[in-house]
């Protein structure tokens, strides 16, 4: 925990500093290039997509999150430790203000079905 704790400060800080080699890493990976073309590719619907491993960690997603590690949220909780989908309340985005809500499901091994890790979906309900 003490090296998840690490990495979650270490982008914390990345989000305030001109140096981000954390992050845009992690927004350069294959993962997420693909999600960020599925995200423009749903014309404004989708607000934000990122995957989480097993342990909660982001390993791709379509925009920066405040956070990397989401092992501490419901959304992840929910989805990966229960199995089950998980939808947040609707709220209005302090940054783009738009009203949106996020969706998260747990991404299973095709041939084991075993959950290995979770993906959230944020909604522009603005624009349903």
């Amino acid at each position: 925990q003490a090296a998840i704790d690490d990495l979650d400060a270490r982008w914390r800080t990345e989000l305030t500093r001109a140096e981000r080699s954390m992050i845009e890493a992690q927004l350069s990976n294959p993962l997420s290039l693909y999600l960020k073309g599925q995200q423009r590719a749903a014309g404004g619907l989708i607000t934000e997509i990122f995957v989480m491993d097993n342990r909660g960690l982001n390993v791709g997603q379509s925009d920066v999150t405040s956070d990397y590690w989401q092992g501490d949220e419901a959304k992840w909780q929910e989805s990966f430790g229960a199995g089950l989908l998980h939808i947040e309340e609707a709220q209005r985005d302090e940054s783009t203000q738009l009203m949106q809500s996020q969706a998260s499901l747990p991404i299973k091994d095709p041939r084991t079905g075993a959950v290995i890790g979770t993906i959230t979906v944020g909604i522009n309900l603005d624009a349903l």
